[in-house]
């Protein structure tokens, strides 16, 4: 039977972009210890153990959108905030390693959660666009459709959109909410804190979630904010 130090008590999925991609499982358990877990295999496979990292129980543990199994962040009981870079071997032969950077211990308060925006695409080129446009139309009068269509060969792909949000979370503390960017070598900036609402019950911890962007031309996420119920049963948004 297993000890009481065993248990879990935090898990998260790496991010699959592609069906080529690992999918991977991060699990925290109640002595501090992490394992990384591959599921596509028959059993699972234990890829590597990260140990030393935390003492207390481990309050959360995720992989960064868009990172694939590179990247992923834990928080303990004590609010110590450690980000993971993964590498993995250049051979079958060789063994996984793993970098960890401390970038919180304890200065946000004890963390409830860490809630990731997903990278996403906005465009960057509807001048070029327009210009593109104009020029495929100056010969004739092509259909609209395929005059779009030849206006956006000319307009290379990296112009036409750009990936933005990557390394941005969420991160939701009894100090309160704080908008982060995790840097791939595992710094963390604070971009900008919303503290706690004055009122607010002791003890009461933060919750948040991104409005998903979905559309062309439509506005930045926004975060919805509020607190999670208390004992009592109460909240407050």
């Amino acid at each position: 039977p297993r000890s009481e130090v065993e248990a879990v008590t935090a898990l998260g999925f790496s991010h699959m972009a592609s069906a080529t991609d690992s999918m991977w499982l991060l699990v925290g358990h109640a002595s501090g210890g992490l394992a990384v877990w591959d599921l596509q295999k028959r059993p699972a496979r234990l890829v590597t153990t990260i140990a030393g990292q935390h003492n207390l129980p481990v309050t959360h543990a995720s992989f960064f959108p868009g990172r694939g199994t590179s990247q992923a962040i834990t928080s303990d009981r004590r609010g110590r905030l450690v980000s993971h870079t993964i590498t993995m071997p250049l051979t079958m032969l060789g063994r996984v390693n793993v970098t960890s950077k401390p970038v919180m211990d304890g200065g946000l308060g004890v963390i409830a959660n860490v809630y990731h925006l997903s990278p996403f695409k906005v465009p960057t080129a509807d001048a070029a666009l327009a210009a593109a446009l104009a020029r495929s139309s100056a010969g004739g009068a092509p259909a609209a459709g395929k005059t779009l269509e030849a206006a956006q060969q000319q307009v290379p792909d990296k112009a036409q959109k750009q990936r933005v949000g990557d390394g941005i979370a969420a991160v939701c503390s009894t100090t309160g909410l704080h908008i982060t960017l995790f840097r791939s070598n595992g710094e963390m900036i604070n971009l900008f804190s919303v503290p706690r609402a004055e009122g607010t019950r002791s003890g009461a911890m933060p919750t948040a979630a991104w409005l998903p962007h979905a559309r062309r031309g439509a506005p930045p996420p926004l975060i919805r904010t509020g607190y999670v119920p208390g004992s009592q049963g109460e909240s407050s948004v």
